[in-house]
């Protein structure tokens, strides 16, 4: 039987704790998605107090993010459905629109990186990759840029976004959304049997996942599954409202403690020029959401979430708490990221040429 580490349990537990008061507090202050958002910066906060200032290394259970990717992409999979399948060859213009979206943001920001935030050549270059953290970081230390500074940037880049887009869609559209202020998530509240049917997909889709080595197999094991299920007709679930955010707050857990460890002056830079990007990213978003929305069967808000540049579970999950699209934006998403990585390592090879 496996020995029980009883600091790194109790840790966990403080996290959670600590998140989820963040939660509570965001909530009752009707934030849009409270318990992302508390999560991420009352953990954040946590961590870089107890971690980088008292020199401690603050971890979160790697197992516990996995699981919760997969819940979310079982949830999203669930929202596929036989109109939808029709709709996706009708997004061509906008997937055609998104190698082009990438090619400026990443040289745009690149260009920022290195003349104002002073980064060498090769960090500006991968800083700058509009997806992919794992792999631009990777390939951009392979190049030979700074892979800390590539994690932090990358990791601000994406809190930032999930920060800014469900505030921003609030002023926007005046309404609270993703919280627990009245809004419910899907047509009927889910029960019991669909919580334990999505644990269930969860659990397969993540095997899956592995087993075929797909791309994020964590999330799309369980996408893939539930997905098919559902357009087949032989599932028909609910979302339930405390299972998405409690996904909510375990994911904003996981993002918080990122910065633990992170050298003070080093994140406060990061931040500094990862709020300048991320807010040009975003002012590009709404460019190429506005020209679409013209051509394409989406909405504006569904393009510019699947136009924003964070991380493939995160924006699922805020189009899944926004009910805008899910389906439609993680396919952009996914999309977005495979493009990235496939424009990163041309710039690899390209620079390791040189």
């Amino acid at each position: 039987m496996p020995k029980i580490d009883l600091r790194k349990l109790s840790e966990t537990v403080l996290l959670v704790f600590i998140g989820g008061c963040g939660g509570t507090l965001a909530d009752l202050a009707r934030l849009p998605m409270p318990y992302l958002l508390g999560g991420l910066v009352f953990t954040a906060a946590y961590a870089i107090f107890f971690g980088t200032l008292r020199n401690r290394n603050i971890a979160f259970p790697e197992v516990l993010r996995r699981i919760f990717m997969g819940v979310i992409g079982v949830m999203i999979g669930a929202t596929f459905d036989e109109g939808l399948v029709h709709v996706i060859p009708a997004l061509w213009q906008s997937l055609l629109a998104m190698i082009i979206f990438i090619v400026l943001v990443q040289r745009t920001g690149s260009w920022f990186y290195r003349r104002v935030g002073g980064y060498d050549p090769v960090t500006a270059t991968f800083a700058a990759m509009p997806g992919g953290l794992i792999e631009a970081v990777a390939l951009g230390q392979e190049a030979g840029g700074d892979a800390g500074i590539l994690t932090v940037q990358h990791f601000v880049r994406i809190s930032l976004i999930v920060i800014i887009v469900p505030v921003a869609i609030f002023f926007w559209s005046g309404k609270i959304v993703g919280s627990a202020a009245g809004q419910q998530l899907s047509a009927t509240e889910g029960g019991l049997q669909d919580v334990v049917i999505i644990l269930v997909l969860t659990g397969a889709g993540m095997a899956v996942g592995i087993f075929l080595r797909i791309p994020l197999p964590h999330l799309m094991g369980g996408l893939l599954l539930s997905a098919v299920l559902h357009i087949g007709g032989f599932l028909e679930t609910s979302n339930p409202t405390w299972l998405l955010q409690t996904a909510q707050l375990f994911i904003g857990i996981g993002l918080g403690v990122t910065f633990s460890g992170v050298d003070v002056p080093v994140l406060l830079r990061a931040i500094r020029l990862g709020l300048v990007a991320t807010l040009a990213g975003l002012f590009l978003s709404l460019i190429f959401a506005f020209l679409l929305s013209m051509t394409v069967p989406l909405k504006i808000d569904a393009l510019l979430l699947s136009f924003t540049i964070g991380g493939v579970t995160e924006m699922g999950l805020i189009a899944l708490s926004l009910g805008i699209s899910p389906a439609a934006i993680t396919v952009h998403h996914l999309f977005r990221i495979i493009m990235t990585i496939l424009y990163a390592r041309l710039l690899s090879r390209h620079n390791n040429e040189n």
